[in-house]
């Protein structure tokens, strides 16, 4: 887990990184990933509605802004959710970022436009 998964994610291939992370803390950490898994599959099913909701409300923000743009929203690896918890000696309800989202487009301009609009919409002092 040292060496290849930071190795598959310099070079690009994060998938590979994700599934490499995924068997490794299986296998090497055994009760923090079933801890992990079980708590973080809960938490994404209660929020599943609030997903979905701010997934269209992005998009509708962006399609009134003119840029298309293709967003998906997912739960972080439980590795990386992990390594956050014993980082800051917290515990998982204690993380205000385990769902992440990610927002595509075409172009840089476009990229721009989107973070302004997203600025607009969502302060700085909001996060």
């Amino acid at each position: 887990m040292d060496i290849y998964s930071p190795l598959a994610e310099r070079i690009g291939i994060h998938e590979l990184k994700d599934e490499l992370e995924f068997l490794a803390f299986k296998e090497l950490n055994e009760d923090a990933f079933e801890t992990v898994t079980s708590r973080l599959d809960v938490l994404v099913r209660e929020g599943s509605n609030t997903i979905k909701y701010i997934e269209n409300e992005l998009l509708e923000k962006c399609h009134e802004g003119g840029i298309e743009v293709e967003i998906s929203g997912r739960a972080k690896s439980p590795y990386s959710v992990w390594q956050k918890m014993q980082r800051k000696s917290v515990n998982i309800e204690q993380l205000s970022d385990i769902v992440a989202f990610r927002l595509l487009v075409e172009n840089k301009m476009d990229c721009y436009k989107l973070l302004g609009l997203l600025h607009h919409f969502l302060p700085c002092s909001a996060w």
